[in-house]
């Protein structure tokens, strides 16, 4: 077969390692997406594929997270797992982040989010089943958390792609069709989770593209779902827009009415027709979580908008990342105001000026002096029962300062002077006065407050000073009095609320949000501090010293100090201590023992046997004379019988005596006992006490003891580790009592001599210099120190160097000293009672 030689190869197409490959580029050269190159799919933008300069890299300006901001700041709670759909710019274009952060039950993560946000839930009762997530595509038998199934819809990824420079032009329509795609999914998932939890609270603004999506008028559902008016679900879903989506509004509603007008020449429609409300806010919906001008800045999630415009490059933070002014600089360099201009070397230091490019804005400035010519008056022709001031104690005490300090411009009413009604009548067109509606209160108003009413839809001046309106402009001028009391001052601390609920501290009749235009509502005051603008600044950073060459440093051996010991002394001290006993001898003393007197009783009966023996005799010798007719007749029984009875009445007699006299006696003996007794058990109780209190004191002087004693222990110990590591010759052995022993070779040789006639003419030399100095002869004490400093220094020839160590610091050997009594003292006896066991 013949061969056919190729010399060139059509436009378009490279040899590349003996193979024809198709040459394909993107926007800016380079491979794109799905080419093939080498041996591998090309699925990464970059320039020259060959030289795998590959862009493998994340953004790093992307965020995907949001952690919390301090408690006072938030307006909302969120927890840790959760996500939020939100539009944190206020730019159109809604990024979807995790909350990282504690649960809700360990504190929560504080948040402050704009209203229009919109949080997927990690709750465990808000899990989807297997037919609930089914509706979003998800095959699983497992069940997920609206979180979980919101992850699945990524916003943030795909606007950091668009933004990408090296993003080819599949790449970002692959993104830009990815992000309406996901943005529909998170749409229908909010619908799916506020559905699930039956909307108790209200349709979200984030469902409402998915309502529109299947054929739903999100206001109308809105209204059927909240049981609420229509122009009502108007109203929720106008305020939860973001400030520049409502000016986009107002200014379609009033394009559309001039065309309507010009057409049919009919009145202007307003705001609350709805017809025409219902196109708006439908078309708000479609735009409402729409992606903005990729070219825009995307602050949080995206590149920071460039502050540098007209092709000056953006410079770089000179001063390194941890040095202490970085961030202040690095804020200057944000602003777009300053540029960098390296300076000089001083004092070893590089300085860099931040010279200051854009000047201060003069409008301020002039605002605030055609605000200070204003003048207050007090309003006409007032309606209404009762008086009270139109700005309290802390108002006029806040707009006080800021005028008589300067220190910005306080924007007070032009009718603000005095009083006004408490109880406000009704006028022609206002409450409190009609003078609210000249032509110079309307212009006073409207400086004051116009651009809040811009945001208010169908805003009018002069509509009834009872319409909804007026609620509406109370609660965004207080909230936006607030906003600016804390960009004032950081929080709102101190802040002093203008209008007030009900219920709230310090509300006066005619402060409420009543949807109500008097001289309460017409006066409400605004402030701004004066802008303060730094000037220029410098900064300098340390200049690196010259670099030397490193010195070789040999390893030096680690030698550990010896662990320091205990005196053998202090532990037998304090041993002593816990081995002495601690008995209680308590007092006891016996009972007295009763006394009883006795006595001794007459017995009758020793009478009544005399007697009868007498008559036994009588009948005896009776019946022997005269036999038994003689004893009947005679009368000796009954002498007998009196006898008998005379005998007992005087033994009575005699006992009854012997008994009055014994009681009193016995009585007495007792009370005598019951008193030895009573004066004994005092005594023991007393001496008790005593007993007690004696062993408490001995206890308390224990317990200091044995603090004195551990002290010495650990104090000595101490004590005689810092001797020894002074001591070159010897040391000292606290485990041996003390004993000394001599360490190295050098401790044996003998040390130097010195010379002491030269000490002694020193001294002389110095005693004489002392006395004309001072003017008189030394001292007794001076002389004795001269004999010590002459013997001191190795006055003994033939001595070691341990031995005139030791002579030398004889007094710090660091021995514990004790002082007390030998052996153990027995504690004398407390009462003077017999020793035994307290008690019965």
């Amino acid at each position: 077969m013949a061969k056919i030689k190729i010399n060139s190869l059509p436009a378009g197409f490279k040899l590349v390692n003996g193979k024809i490959e198709e040459e394909q580029m993107m926007r800016q050269g380079g491979y794109v997406t799905g080419d093939q190159a080498g041996y591998g799919l090309v699925t990464l933008p970059q320039d020259y594929y060959n030289n795998s300069n590959m862009n493998t890299t994340r953004d790093e300006s992307v965020r995907y997270s949001l952690s919390g901001v301090p408690r006072d700041k938030a307006n909302i709670e969120a927890e840790g797992g959760e996500t939020v759909l939100t539009d944190l710019n206020n730019d159109n274009q809604f990024g979807l982040y995790n909350i990282t952060g504690p649960r809700h039950s360990k504190g929560g993560v504080p948040m402050f989010l704009p209203e229009q946000s919109f949080i997927y839930s990690d709750t465990d009762k808000m899990r989807f089943n297997q037919d609930e997530l089914a509706e979003y595509g998800i095959e699983t038998k497992l069940k997920m958390t609206p979180a979980q199934v919101s992850k699945r819809y990524e916003l943030n990824k795909y606007y950091g792609s668009m933004q990408d420079q090296f993003a080819d032009e599949i790449t970002a329509r692959s993104s830009e069709l990815m992000l309406k795609k996901n943005m529909m999914g998170l749409s229908k998932l909010a619908f799916g989770q506020e559905l699930k939890k039956k909307f108790e609270d209200g349709v979200p603004l984030a469902a409402h593209p998915y309502l529109v999506s299947i054929g739903e008028d999100p206001i109308e559902f809105t209204a059927k779902v909240e049981n609420i008016t229509k122009k009502q679900a108007q109203m929720k879903a106008f305020a939860a827009l973001s400030p520049e989506q409502q000016q986009q509004l107002l200014q379609l509603q009033e394009m559309m009415a001039q065309v309507d007008q010009q057409q049919t020449q009919q009145p202007e429609q307003s705001f609350e027709d709805p017809s025409m409300q219902e196109q708006q806010l439908a078309m708000a919906d479609q735009d409402v979580m729409a992606m903005g001008d990729p070219n825009q800045g995307m602050a949080r999630y995206g590149r920071e908008i460039d502050m540098y415009q007209d092709g000056k490059e953006k410079p770089v933070n000179p001063l390194p990342k941890d040095h202490p002014q970085y961030a202040e600089a690095q804020k200057l360099i944000d602003s777009g105001k300053y540029e960098v201009v390296k300076g000089s070397v001083v004092d070893g230091k590089q300085t860099y000026n931040f010279k200051r490019i854009v000047p201060d804005d003069p409008k301020f400035k002039a605002e605030k002096e055609a605000n200070a010519r204003k003048q207050k008056i007090s309003a006409k022709d007032q309606i209404g029962r009762g008086s009270v001031s139109i700005y309290n104690e802390n108002l006029s005490g806040q707009e006080k300062a800021i005028t008589e300090h300067n220190i910005g411009m306080y924007k007070a009413g032009r009718l603000s002077a005095g009083n006004r009604p408490l109880d406000q009548g009704r006028g022609a067109s206002a409450y409190g006065s009609d003078d609210i509606m000249s032509a110079e209160s309307k212009a006073d108003f409207y400086d004051r407050w116009g651009d809040v009413v811009e945001t208010i839809p169908g805003f009018d001046y002069g509509k009834a000073p009872d319409d909804p309106q007026w609620e509406v402009f109370q609660r965004k001028a207080e909230a936006t009095r607030r906003k600016e009391h804390i960009d004032a001052f950081g929080d709102d601390t101190g802040y002093e609320p203008y209008w007030r609920e009900l219920t709230d501290k310090g509300y006066v009749k005619g402060s409420g949000f009543d949807h109500k235009l008097g001289l309460h509502t017409f006066n409400a005051p605004r402030f701004r501090l004066n802008p303060v603008e730094p000037g220029d600044v410098s900064f300098s950073v340390d200049v690196p010293p010259e670099k030397r060459p490193e010195l070789e440093i040999p390893q030096v051996k680690n030698y550990p100090p010896p662990t320091p010991q205990f005196w053998a002394q202090d532990e037998n001290n304090y041993n002593a201590l816990s081995l002495i006993d601690d008995n209680i001898y308590g007092p006891w003393s016996p009972d007295a023992a009763p006394a009883k007197v006795d006595y001794v009783l007459d017995d009758w009966r020793s009478k009544a046997n005399a007697a009868l023996a007498t008559q036994n005799t009588m009948a005896t010798a009776i019946g022997a004379v005269g036999g038994p007719q003689a004893v009947a007749n005679s009368n000796f029984a009954g002498e007998g019988m009196d006898q008998i009875a005379e005998g007992i009445n005087i033994t009575n007699m005699n006992d009854v005596r012997t008994m009055n006299n014994v009681a009193p006696m016995q009585a007495q003996l007792d009370m005598q006992v019951d008193n030895i007794n009573q004066n004994r058990n005092i005594k023991v109780y007393d001496d008790t006490n005593k007993t007690l209190q004696n062993a408490d004191n001995f206890q308390n002087w224990k317990i200091l003891n044995e603090a004195r004693l551990f002290n010495d222990l650990i104090g000595n110990r101490a004590n005689t580790a810092n001797l020894n590591s002074t001591y070159d010759y010897f040391q000292i052995n606290p485990r041996q009592a003390g004993a000394i022993s001599f360490k190295g070779g050098k401790a044996y040789e003998k040390a130097p001599v010195t010379d002491q006639a030269s000490m002694k003419k020193a001294y002389f030399d110095n005693v004489a210099e002392y006395s004309k100095n001072v003017g008189r002869a030394p001292t007794a004490g001076e002389i004795e120190g001269f004999f010590k400093y002459i013997g001191g220094p190795n006055a003994t020839p033939d001595i070691g160097n341990a031995q005139l160590e030791m002579q030398r610091r004889a007094a710090s050997l660091g021995y514990p000293t004790y002082q007390g009594k030998s052996g153990k003292e027995i504690k004398r006896m407390v009462v003077p009672f017999y020793t035994g066991k307290m008690g019965a």
